[in-house]
């Protein structure tokens, strides 16, 4: 904003974007660091004979074509996991059963994360098919709103809500942690419960949270995993083996922090259950072993001390400064 010399407020249609084109006589445009948005103009500028600076049309499409991209990854002798495309419901359920669960389902022709979504079984494969193919490919985002899940998709996974800036990774963190709504308890009792490829990360959480003197609490098998590693931990029941349960436990103020690795969404599952009562009581819910690490750190370094504010000036100075977004 402090470097332009004009500022448009306008939609960003093909047609209001030449309009300004028509006002501004610009050298050319840039329209890859905006999103999927810009990018979707790009031919129409380009037709319209306005120059592109950067990528091109060509190069664009090169990179959301996921054939073309793939045959590129193919040439270049580099590899990548498996993928497919489909152009029908039944195509991707039979492609589905062959590049394996969990999935990364994406239209065709985004690089932006919109309406990406990832899919851990044929029913939720189905469930977003039909759902995209009814909308035309159209996404609706809700935010945190009551009954909302904590798992974020890829769009947000690359965006960011907010960001914390600190010397130190953890200390940046924790600010974003804050920033968001959702600030790092320095005490308590952490519910964890992580699916099972995920149980040997879950031991240097555990470990590190139990060092500073938090309470570790568990279902079942994240129990007895973590207490194979000498860390103790107290059982807590799943949401469908009864009551008093980990929702009860989040529900009460027992609970200060989660850590919850799902196996999948959806309103039937004790994930969903999990996150939903976190969410709506104001816990922070940690859904991947980086970010549950990640706290586990950020809690500690803030038992050195309060974290230090700086200043945007700051940042460009020789002195190291790290940024981490939540």
């Amino acid at each position: 904003y402090d470097t332009s010399d004009r500022l448009y407020f306008e939609p960003l249609t093909l047609e209001d974007v030449l309009a300004v084109c028509e006002i501004e006589r610009p050298e050319g445009l840039v329209v890859q660091f905006g999103g999927q948005t810009p990018l979707k103009l790009a031919a129409g500028l380009v037709e319209a004979g306005v120059p592109l600076l950067g990528t091109s049309v060509d190069a664009i499409d090169l990179a959301e074509d996921r054939g073309r991209f793939g045959g590129l990854l193919d040439e270049l002798g580099y590899e990548a996991p498996p993928y497919a495309e489909a152009h029908s419901v039944e195509e991707a359920l039979a492609a589905a059963v062959q590049v394996g669960f969990p999935l990364l389902v994406r239209p065709s022709y985004v690089l932006g994360g919109r309406a990406m979504e990832i899919v851990y079984s044929e029913d939720g494969l189905r469930e977003y098919l039909e759902r995209n193919v009814r909308d035309d490919g159209r996404a609706i985002y809700l935010d945190r709103f009551d009954g909302a899940d904590a798992i974020l998709g890829p769009e947000m996974r690359s965006t960011g809500e907010v960001m914390g800036l600190a010397r130190d990774f953890p200390t940046a963190f924790a600010k974003a942690q804050a920033a968001a709504g959702a600030p790092l308890p320095s005490s308590g009792t952490v519910f964890i419960t992580v699916t099972d490829r995920d149980k040997p990360g879950a031991v240097a959480i555990a470990q590190t949270l139990h060092d500073l003197g938090f309470t570790i609490v568990a279902t079942g098998g994240t129990k007895a995993a973590l207490e194979r590693m000498g860390i103790p931990a107290g059982l807590l029941q799943k949401v469908g083996e009864g009551s008093p349960n980990v929702v009860d436990g989040i529900e009460g103020g027992d609970i200060t922090l989660v850590v919850n690795t799902p196996t999948g969404s959806g309103a039937r599952s004790d994930g969903w259950e999990i996150r939903r009562a976190a969410i709506k009581r104001g816990v922070p819910c940690l859904t991947t072993l980086s970010g549950g690490l990640a706290a586990a750190r950020a809690i500690a370094a803030a038992r050195q001390g309060a974290a230090e504010v700086l200043s945007l000036q700051e940042i460009h100075r020789p002195s190291r400064a790290v940024e981490a977004t939540a």
